[in-house]
Parts: C-alpha cells; sequence; structure tokens
C-alpha cells in the first residue's frame, strides 16, 4: 500500500521512455537523499525496454509509479502527469538517466527557506564524463 506524507514538501517527478541502463542510479539518488519529506512519481511513458522491469525492483513507500498509453514526445505529457498527481506545493524533476548529489533536496530546501518570495529554484549541472 502506499503511504507517503499527505502533504510532502516535494514532488519529484522523474519520467521514463527507454531507460534501462539508467533508470536505477536516478531513482537510487532519490531514496538516499538526506531530506526525505517527498513523493517520487515515476512515470512510465510507454518504455519498450525493461525500464519497468528496472523500476518494479524498488520497494519503498514515497515512490509511485504511474503509466501513460501514449508516449510524449520529450516527455511533457508524463511531467504534466506527475504534476497533475503531485501533492506537494514543490516541484522536482529529475531526467531518468540523471541523479542528484544526496544533499540536493536539502540545499534546495534551503534556498527555498531562504528565499521565500521565490516561486521557482533551479540548480547547476555537472557532466561526469566530459562530454558537454
Amino acid at each position: 500500500m502506499f503511504s507517503v506524507d499527505i502533504n510532502p514538501f516535494f514532488s519529484i517527478v522523474v519520467p521514463v521512455y527507454n531507460k534501462e541502463p539508467h533508470i536505477k542510479r536516478s531513482i537510487a539518488s532519490v531514496l538516499n537523499q538526506s531530506f526525505t519529506d517527498y513523493e517520487l512519481l515515476i512515470i512510465n511513458d510507454v518504455s519498450t525496454d525493461e525500464s519497468l522491469k528496472e523500476i518494479n525492483k524498488f520497494n519503498d513507500n514515497s515512490m509511485r509509479v504511474l503509466s501513460r498509453s501514449v508516449p510524449g514526445p520529450g516527455g511533457y505529457a508524463a511531467r504534466n502527469l506527475g504534476i497533475r498527481e503531485a501533492k506537494a506545493s514543490w516541484i522536482a524533476f529529475l531526467d531518468a538517466d540523471d541523479e542528484w548529489y544526496p544533499d540536493h533536496l536539502l540545499n534546495t530546501k534551503a534556498a527555498i527557506d531562504k528565499f521565500t518570495n521565490a516561486g521557482l529554484i533551479s540548480a547547476g549541472w555537472e557532466s561526469i564524463d566530459g562530454s558537454i
């Protein structure tokens, strides 16, 4: 049974389309966050690989898996489904082939607390393999 706080601080939306090699790392980076007041919404965007099999290996109460019947180009439709299903006021997007450092949400929460009038918080990125 799904049991996330009624009003988590963050709703994390991860659209997934054919990301089998990466999704385990991405989900693990969320589940290993030092700040844990969140729900994790994984949106299966009609993957044709084994992404859903990898997703289903996780059993965490903070996680919900939603599925679409028709893939949306670029993942926007999957993100919109996640937004509609979100229980939190703050929505965080994570691509299925990316990952977060363990204090990402903690640092984001600190920025929200510091800049109380902000409606959007953004973070930088780092290329690990140097390809970008």
